[in-house]
């Protein structure tokens, strides 16, 4: 049987989990923030090339989709005109 000291630091242990977990877990959000800042900053270092923090997004419409999505998009139209109504 482990002595009382022992005990109470097995006890303190456990009530103090939760919360140590807790502030790992809000910690995470803010730190994967500044980990992607850093990898742009190295990333643009490595480029010579101005670190420009704003996301450039073309005009509606100018991405073209790419061939997988084309196919998944298609089989999904097929199998929907295909699909018997249950209802009826």
């Amino acid at each position: 049987m482990p002595s009382l000291d022992v005990l109470r630091a097995q006890l303190l242990g456990l009530l103090n989990q939760p919360a140590s977990m807790f502030v790992r877990v809000i910690n995470a959000v803010p730190q994967g923030l500044v980990n992607v800042l850093q990898a742009k900053v190295r990333a643009a270092g490595q480029a010579n090339q101005p670190f420009n923090p704003t996301f450039q997004r073309g005009p509606p419409g100018s991405r073209k989709p790419d061939e997988k999505q084309n196919q998944t998009q298609q089989a999904r139209d097929t199998s929907l005109k295909r699909a018997p109504n249950p209802g009826r």
